[in-house]
């Protein structure tokens, strides 16, 4: 029986490898929504060199689509832009998200009376989860 060996040393990357210039990774990312997807564009960006830039691209796209995660957005656009020299920052976006996430939290901090009475604890739960549907 007749095995065909791996050649270990021949698993580097090349920059010009084409197999994966027919790999649409929009389309595969649409397979997947929020934190799935971009965990497994991360994925990607982390181990594959010739789509890391259109991974990143994505990632940032995704990040603002569906999350508020201002912090993770400038972690990967910093990385986005060490790749390929484009300063765009959506710093707007980011300033944003910011003040969106103060006024939630003083609408939360506004609607919730401190107490230990067990009733009034279970009706500011009720209430935060009702003001939280409303975000999201």
């Amino acid at each position: 029986m007749d095995i065909d060996k791996m050649n270990i040393d021949d698993n580097t990357n090349n920059i010009n490898d084409s197999k994966y210039k027919s790999f649409d990774l929009e389309t595969y990312a649409s397979n997947y929504k929020g934190r799935n997807r971009i965990h497994r564009l991360l994925f990607i960006a982390n181990n594959c060199d010739q789509l890391s830039a259109q991974a990143y691209k994505l990632i940032l796209k995704y990040i603002k689509e569906d999350t508020y995660d201002y912090n993770s957005y400038l972690r990967y656009q910093e990385k986005y832009q060490s790749m390929t020299n484009d300063l765009t920052v959506d710093m707007e976006w980011a300033e944003n998200v910011k003040a969106t996430i103060k006024k939630e939290q003083k609408e939360i901090d506004s609607t919730i009376t401190p107490t230990n009475d067990i009733d009034l604890k279970r009706e500011n739960v009720r209430v935060i989860n009702k003001i939280s549907l409303k975000f999201h």
